[in-house]
């Protein structure tokens, strides 16, 4: 017999036997999970991307299904930088009560202490050897593009080799340094004729602009976009400064500042 075990205004949860439907009200897509009846969690059975983990599209959410989840079950919301962990380590589980909140940092550390870290060579996936990832290092002068045609890597995995995002139990002592990497990055758009911010030639922002942006903690990043006919995303990372960063440092808006924006329901609405 199906039982209705959950319901508010974002989910309702269904439970027949070992089986769990979970319908996604603002989408109308229904996830289907079967429990273990030895560990409890509820693993899925629909909706996974290729890393196994579940994956959602709704109209105010598209990411990970466990944190979708977690958010919509509690009825909140979270800043980015707050993650939803699995204290069961089981990626596929959407139990509530195998999921916590918690930092990046915490989630790194659950991983490395558990085990789940495939290291260099070992993870199934690898083109890299040890040996490339000390050329990779070692090279102060090709792009990251360029280097990651010559390794048949995308240009973000170079970069992150380079400044030690990812192989760091490896020729640690080559990672590049922030120092190195600003005067690379500066070196590079010299070398092809631009110039960061308002200098840029292609930007919509100016140096007004981007104060007027981070001053503004009324509008949604979708509203202040129509308004100056840019998309939600720019304002967006104009605002957290992770573009812009040295226009208005001071204005850059603080965590606690993003946590009681996103929010917001003191004005009754919440944001993407």
């Amino acid at each position: 017999m199906t039982n209705l075990i959950f319901e508010n205004k974002w989910l309702k949860v269904y439970k027949d036997g070992a089986f769990i439907g979970v319908e996604v009200l603002e989408s109308g897509a229904v996830v289907f999970a079967k429990e273990d009846v030895e560990t409890g969690c509820w693993n899925i059975l629909s909706h996974r991307n290729k890393t196994g983990y579940g994956f959602i599209t709704t109209k105010s959410y598209r990411g990970n299904l466990h944190r979708y989840f977690y958010l919509k079950h509690n009825d909140i919301e979270l800043p980015r930088d707050v993650v939803i962990r699995h204290k069961c380590d089981n990626r596929f589980c959407i139990c509530l009560d195998h999921l916590e909140t918690g930092s990046n940092k915490e989630n790194i550390m659950d991983r490395d202490s558990r085990g789940r870290t495939a290291k260099g060579v070992t993870a199934n996936k690898s083109k890299l050897t040890e040996k490339n990832i000390l050329e990779i290092r070692i090279n102060k002068t090709d792009s990251h593009s360029k280097l990651g045609g010559v390794y048949e890597v995308s240009p973000e995995m170079i970069s992150n080799i380079r400044h030690g995002k990812f192989w760091t139990h490896v020729h640690a002592d080559v990672i590049w340094t922030p120092e190195f990497s600003s005067q690379f990055k500066t070196a590079a758009l010299e070398k092809v004729g631009k110039k960061s911010g308002e200098n840029s030639g292609c930007s919509k922002l100016t140096n007004e602009l981007v104060k007027a942006i981070r001053i503004n903690k009324i509008d949604s990043h979708t509203q202040l976009g129509k308004t100056l006919g840019l998309n939600d995303r720019t304002i967006k990372l104009v605002r957290y400064g992770e573009t812009w960063k040295e226009c208005h440092a001071d204005l850059i808006w603080t965590q606690e500042e993003i946590a009681e924006f996103v929010t917001g329901k003191h004005r009754g609405w919440t944001l993407k």
